[in-house]
């Protein structure tokens, strides 16, 4: 799907509305409509007529008309809302538009003498991933599997936290040829029963996990894929632990094929862990959507009564945790399609494959 298609089904909803204009101020918005990235604010007016696009000076984007504001980093002085403004005086505007009140300024909202909220209908529209958008996460992924190639081969006992995240931020450089936009989990020991944080100077021991859960962002798309590896041949109970994970994940991909509510994907792991033993080990959720941002509904959380469907990009994360010793989580990316699932990280899962010598 174009940003064209998608410009359009947005069109048809403010027309269905009754409006000639639709605005956004979301980066993540705007990024989807028409590919504009920019390290200052933007203002997007879309209608039947033309896309026309507020932005910092060098801005790009596609199929738009860009109207440029002047933007320097460093120690000059700009003045986006001042500019924008300015820009906006000039332009004819209806009366009446739809406009999506995330990120959207009270200043610009008070040029429309109506408005139309469209922001429940974008979050439907964006839950559906297209072509692009899958081709994009993939992408996301492949630079994933490049930045856990990285840690296998440069980190060993002794790193640190910090270690792995110059390793990981080195490897997708190489590939991109800039520095990436990422978030992540690195907890390296014992650090490991903490869930989330990192990175840090905490040194990997012998025998200790580390857990790199990373979530990267790479032209306008986002995932989010974990793995655990060993620094050197793990215990029984780690083996153990990491066993009960991955049964886990099998159980939720399982669910992902047949049950219909995010609850019942969170019950079904949790059920699984339990049944091996580790019930209330696991203490956060289950999974989430994943693409345009890097946390979507639907989440997998209790009872949650979110609606499962076609073509949504979701993350199962599973992981078990032992205060002050250690911890263990998995996470993979999966298409949900009409007839089941699509795994989308192909990444081993194999215990002997995910230890560091």
């Amino acid at each position: 799907m174009s940003f064209f298609t998608r410009r359009t089904s947005v069109l048809h909803k403010a027309v269905d509305a009754g409006c000639s204009l639709f605005a956004t101020a979301s980066p993540d918005t705007i990024c989807w409509l028409c590919g504009a990235v920019a390290p200052a604010p933007m203002l997007l007016l879309l209608s039947e007529q033309q896309c026309t696009l507020l932005a910092p000076a060098g801005t790009e984007a596609e199929n738009c008309t860009v109207l440029e504001y002047p933007y320097a980093c460093g120690d000059a002085v700009t003045q986006p809302e001042a500019d924008m403004s300015r820009i906006l005086s000039e332009l004819i505007l209806p009366g009446k538009a739809c406009i999506e009140q995330k990120n959207m300024p009270g200043w610009i909202e008070h040029r429309f003498a109506k408005i139309v909220p469209l922001d429940d209908q974008l979050h439907d529209m964006t839950q559906i991933k297209d072509e692009d958008a899958l081709a994009g996460v993939q992408q996301c992924l492949a630079l994933t599997a490049k930045a856990f190639d990285a840690v296998k081969r440069e980190i060993h006992v002794g790193n640190s936290e910090l270690d792995v995240y110059y390793t990981i931020l080195r490897a997708i450089s190489a590939e991109t040829g800039c520095a990436p936009e990422i978030v992540c989990d690195i907890l390296a020991g014992n650090g490991t029963a903490g869930i989330a944080g990192g990175p840090s100077g905490r040194i990997l021991p012998e025998g200790g996990c580390l857990i790199v859960d990373l979530l990267i962002h790479h032209n306008g798309y986002w995932s989010d894929v974990t793995r655990t590896f060993f620094a050197g041949e793990p215990d029984e109970e780690k083996k153990r632990a990491f066993s009960a994970v991955r049964t886990a994940l099998r159980a939720g991909e399982e669910a992902l094929r047949t049950c219909k509510t995010a609850g019942e994907i969170d019950a079904a792991v949790k059920g699984s862990l339990a049944a091996s033993g580790y019930p209330g080990n696991m203490t956060h959720h289950a999974g989430h959507g994943v693409g345009y941002l890097n946390y979507e509904s639907p989440n997998f959380v209790t009872d949650s009564p979110q609606e499962l469907r076609p073509g949504m990009i979701v993350t199962l994360e599973l992981g078990l945790y032992f205060p002050d010793q250690f911890g263990i989580r998995m996470e993979n990316n999966y298409l949900l399609t009409e007839s089941g699932i699509q795994l989308l990280f192909h990444y081993s899962e194999e215990l002997e494959n995910l230890i560091l010598f």
